[in-house]
């Protein structure tokens, strides 16, 4: 038995994309496109060192020293306070009076 090899056959164009084609080229012809002359995808960028462009440093400077960062001691919270719907509220040690509030809340 033979292979017989599958052949897509070409399409016609619509006439509305015959149409669209065309109206890309007049917008490309207007606005000045030229094309880009060659395949873009297989381009090589040009590495050539250019005399006109300021020297550069390889050396990459710091931030600077870091900064301070604040840090809990462990004495400003005296407790955590379970409020309604399971609210978690921290109590903090020099407010007491917001410990009796929110057990009263809770009821």
């Amino acid at each position: 038995m033979e292979k017989v090899g599958f052949k897509m056959a070409k399409r016609k164009k619509r006439s509305s994309l015959i149409e669209a084609e065309a109206q890309m080229e007049r917008l490309l012809k207007r606005v000045g496109y030229k094309g880009t002359g060659g395949n873009p995808i297989h381009s090589v960028p040009d590495y050539k060192v250019r005399s006109n462009l300021p020297k550069t440093s390889d050396v990459v400077c710091t931030n600077g020293p870091k900064m301070n960062t604040p840090s809990y001691t462990g004495y400003e919270i005296l407790g955590i306070v379970v409020s309604h719907k399971s609210n978690l509220m921290p109590i903090r040690r020099d407010n007491k009076q917001e410990a009796v509030e929110a057990s009263k809340m809770r009821r």
